[in-house]
């Protein structure tokens, strides 16, 4: 397998759906890369928990 550095342009909205498992991926990618910002975060409990979570570790 191969990896390649995409080029990523900035400034630009993508909508995504509020499921729970984007929602989850998303929360890592955003403390992996801190230009990333979301929101429309699904309301499920463990959504909520890795949010939880980053904001802590983001405190340390």
């Amino acid at each position: 397998m191969k990896l390649e550095k995409s080029t990523l342009i900035a400034n630009k909205t993508v909508q995504i759906s509020g499921s729970k498992s984007i929602s989850n991926r998303l929360l890592i990618l955003e403390s992996l890369f801190n230009t990333i910002k979301i929101g429309n975060l699904s309301n499920s409990q463990d959504t909520q928990l890795l949010k939880k979570l980053y904001l802590r570790l983001q405190m340390l």
